[in-house]
């Protein structure tokens, strides 16, 4: 990986000094789009868990060390970049409904018992892609698509340019909803959304 001209230095540091200065540095990574402290906090982070894997399941395949911290920081930074609120706590009554002439795909993902191959983000994105070819197979004109993944329902619904990481699959998933006669993309609670979460993590369970 590439790394920032200005903190290259630092690299030359006593290691407290050194991780200090890499975890409060304002730069961003040249070429994702991400800001250094993040790379770098998740890249120590990875490198913590791998060693654990290594000692304490060293039968499970080791994951990729670069891909899945970049991974995790692009989770985190399109997490911690949605607004957030304080508003006050209220009772809201849902159901799933079905809609009227159009057929309707609940998709959701799982990376759960993944050891570093997929984050939750990625596998929501990947099930809309593969929801979305089904339909299109199937002569689908009308969709609406409900998940309960909001950060995926913005990244597909808006023309805002991704980091490298995640561009592939959100471009994928833009050009098949573009496909489509009419389609909708919303958010919607996980209780709203239970069978296609059982369904995702039965999916998770089984062998590969």
């Amino acid at each position: 990986m590439l790394i920032p001209d200005p903190i290259i230095n630092s690299f030359h540091l006593p290691f407290v000094d050194w991780v200090k200065t890499n975890c409060s540095s304002l730069v961003s990574h040249p070429s994702l789009n991400l800001p250094w402290q993040t790379l770098f906090a998740f890249g120590l982070w990875t490198i913590w868990l791998f060693r654990n894997q290594a000692i304490f399941h060293p039968s499970h395949r080791p994951p990729d060390l670069l891909h899945n911290s970049i991974s995790l920081a692009s989770e985190f930074f399109y997490f911690s970049d949605a607004p957030s609120g304080s508003a006050a706590k209220k009772a809201i009554h849902f159901k799933w409904e079905c809609p009227s002439g159009w057929f309707k795909l609940n998709t959701d993902g799982s990376s759960f018992g993944n050891p570093g191959i997929t984050t939750s983000l990625q596998a929501e994105l990947r099930a809309l892609k593969d929801g979305l070819v089904m339909a299109l197979e199937l002569d689908v004109l009308y969709l609406a698509v409900e998940m309960d993944s909001l950060i995926a329902v913005e990244l597909v619904s808006s023309n805002k340019a991704t980091n490298v990481f995640l561009s592939s699959v959100v471009d994928d998933c833009r050009c098949l909803l573009r496909r489509f006669e009419q389609v909708s993309v919303h958010h919607i609670y996980r209780e709203a959304n239970s069978c296609a979460d059982a369904l995702a993590k039965a999916g998770c369970d089984q062998a590969v």
